[in-house]
């Protein structure tokens, strides 16, 4: 990142540094919304003041976090599968992703489901709370365990900032299903300042930690006979 972005970014932080907590609050959430203006698609902006911006409004929001020592550049504590995520676990999760669907409310550009008794239960679980810090450090759980489910064409989330109810956020991807070109799925992608974004596919089972109230991040659009379900948890860090 260039010495312009990264003198700005520290500007803004001193700006911060002398509003109160509502202010505070306010400002963050003014940054969230930059953040995804300015990224209109997936790929680094060709005008270098339009990445500028970017890179300074990213590292600002990285920067004002009481334990942004624990932010990795791009955002990202954990890929993968965890052992605990058995065939079982993950069975019951797809079946009951399955029941409540019917039900699922239009939110945004997906569809949203909640009030199901094993995810609620796993959210709140200490196997789950212990491997979150395992890989973020201290942490508390908010409760809140979402089923989100892009199964219409178009569908799919912008780039953006989550608030501070998923200022950590865990993402359980359920299933992926393409019946058109396997080779062309969307897929979730991190926008690290400074550099170019980074796609991450997931296989069902597959978990992904990232500090989202920090990063910005985003799952590009379904294409035709695609359809995504993802269980997603939300996550307190601690500060410093």
């Amino acid at each position: 990142m260039e010495n312009i972005s990264l003198e700005l970014a520290l500007k803004l932080r001193n700006f911060n540094n002398n509003l109160n907590s509502a202010e505070k609050a306010n400002f963050k959430l003014l940054l969230g919304l930059s953040a995804g203006g300015l990224i209109s698609d997936f790929s680094r902006p060709n005008s270098s003041h339009k990445a500028k911006a970017i890179d300074t409004v990213t590292e600002t929001l990285s920067k004002l976090q009481p334990y942004s020592g624990r932010i990795s550049k791009n955002g990202v504590a954990y890929i993968g599968r965890p052992d605990f995520m058995t065939d079982e676990l993950l069975l019951s999760l797809q079946d009951e992703a399955s029941s409540v669907r019917p039900f699922a409310t239009k939110f945004d550009e997906h569809f949203l489901g909640r009030g199901a008794p094993i995810a609620n239960k796993l959210s709140t679980s200490k196997m789950l709370l212990n491997f979150v810090r395992s890989h973020t450090g201290e942490v508390k759980s908010t409760g809140v365990a979402s089923f989100l489910f892009y199964d219409e064409e178009g569908q799919g989330i912008d780039p953006h900032i989550d608030t501070d109810i998923f200022s950590l956020n865990v993402i359980l991807m359920l299933s992926h299903e393409e019946h058109n070109n396997p080779d062309h799925n969307s897929a979730l992608f991190v926008f690290p300042p400074g550099e170019e974004p980074e796609q991450i596919d997931l296989n069902p089972g597959d978990m992904v930690i990232m500090f989202a109230g920090s990063i910005a991040h985003g799952r590009q659009r379904m294409k035709k006979n695609e359809s995504v379900s993802i269980l997603t948890f939300g996550f307190h860090p601690l500060g410093e």
